[in-house]
C-alpha cells in the first residue's frame, strides 16, 4: 500500500515507520520540520493543521492515512492558549484529512486516526471498553471531538480511532519521565496510588496499529492498552523493583497541582481500560505483564 503518515517523528511514529517499510509499503511522512531523512520513505514538509495543497495532493495518491500528529499533552501547563494548541493539532488536523478523503475518494481506503483513553475521563474502578460512555473533562471532550472529526470520513474510508493508553518506551513519553526520580531514590506513587494505569509496551502499540491496518473487520474506536491494567502504586513498585530502587516516596497531589496545574487531573486520573476489540479480533499481545514489559525495556 501507499501510506500517508503524520506524527512520524513522535514516540510511536519513530517505531512505526520502519515496520511499515519492512512490510513493503510505500510511505509518505508529513513533518513540520525537515527530517527524519531516509531513503526508505518520502518526507514532505508541512503542518497537518494547515490545509496546503503541496501535501494534500499526496494524500490523494495513498491507500491509507495513519494520523498520529498532536501536541504532547504534558508539554506545558494548560493555559487557555496551550489548550487551543492541543485542540487544533488534533481536531483541526483530523478535520482537514477527513475532508480531503471525502473529496478525493478511492476504493478500500483506510484512515487510522489518533485518540486516547482520555476519552473516558477518570472513572475510578469501573472497567472500561470501547462501548463505555465518554467522560466530561477537557481531555475527554478533546478526544470526543477528535474522534468525531475522524468519523466524517466514514463514507470514504474504513475509519479506526486509536484510543492509546500509556505507551511504555524509555526513549520518551511517561516512562522516560518516571525513571529519573527512581534512579535518585525519590520514586513512588502519585497521590494515594489507587488510580488505575492502562499501559502498553511500545512494541505492542506498533504491532496493534499494523494489525488494525490489515484487519478489515476493525473499525470505529479501538483501545490500545495491555489486558492487565495496574494501580499506580503497583506500577511504582514494579518500576522500582526493575531499577533496584525503593518506591516508597509518594508525590502529594497538592504539590503536583502547584507544579502542573490542571494537567494534574490527567496524572492522577483513574482509567481501568481493557482492549476488548483487539481481543475479539484475535490480536495476541507480546507483553501482558507489566513486570515482563519493564524487564524487556529496562533490563
Amino acid at each position: 500500500m501507499r501510506i500517508f503518515v503524520t506524527g512520524g517523528t513522535g514516540l510511536i511514529g519513530r517505531k512505526l515507520l520502519p515496520r511499515l517499510v519492512e512490510a513493503n509499503h510505500e510511505v509518505f511522512l508529513l513533518s513540520r520540520h525537515e527530517g527524519p531523512v531516509s531513503e526508505s520513505w518520502t518526507t514532505i514538509t508541512g503542518d497537518p493543521a494547515v490545509a496546503d495543497e503541496s501535501w494534500l495532493k499526496r494524500v490523494d495518491e495513498c491507500d491509507a492515512v495513519i494520523h498520529l500528529a498532536g501536541e504532547p499533552v504534558f508539554a506545558h501547563r494548560w493555559s487557555k492558549k496551550f489548550k487551543q494548541k492541543l485542540w487544533d493539532s488534533r481536531v483541526l488536523s483530523t478535520q482537514i484529512l477527513a475532508n480531503r478523503l471525502r473529496e478525493k475518494r478511492r476504493s478500500n481506503r483506510i484512515f487510522l486516526s489518533g485518540s486516547a483513553i482520555g476519552y473516558y475521563g477518570s472513572r475510578g474502578d469501573e472497567e472500561l471498553t470501547e462501548k463505555s460512555a465518554p467522560g466530561t473533562d477537557f481531555l475527554a471532550q478533546l478526544c470526543q471531538a477528535w474522534e468525531a472529526a475522524a468519523s466524517e470520513a466514514e463514507n470514504a474510508a474504513r475509519v479506526v480511532s486509536i484510543r492509546t493508553g500509556i505507551v511504555l518506551d524509555p526513549a520518551g513519553g511517561s516512562l522516560k519521565q518516571m525513571i529519573p526520580p527512581f534512579r535518585f531514590f525519590f520514586g513512588g506513587p502519585l497521590s494515594d496510588g489507587q488510580q488505575w494505569m492502562s499501559w502498553i509496551h511500545i512494541e505492542d502499540q506498533v504491532e496493534a496499529l499494523l494489525f488494525a491496518l490489515n484487519n478489515s473487520q476493525i473499525q470505529g474506536p479501538l483501545n490500545l492498552t495491555a489486558p492487565e491494567p495496574i494501580r499506580n502504586w503497583g506500577f511504582s513498585k514494579a518500576l522500582g523493583d526493575q531499577l533496584h530502587r525503593p518506591s516508597w516516596f509518594p508525590v502529594p497531589e497538592f504539590l503536583m497541582r502547584i507544579a502542573l496545574g490542571e494537567v494534574t487531573e490527567v496524572a492522577v486520573g483513574s482509567q481501568r481500560v481493557y482492549p476488548a476489540r483487539l481481543s475479539e479480533n484475535g490480536y495476541s499481545f507480546r507483553f501482558t505483564s507489566l513486570k515482563n514489559a519493564l524487564a524487556n525495556l529496562l533490563g
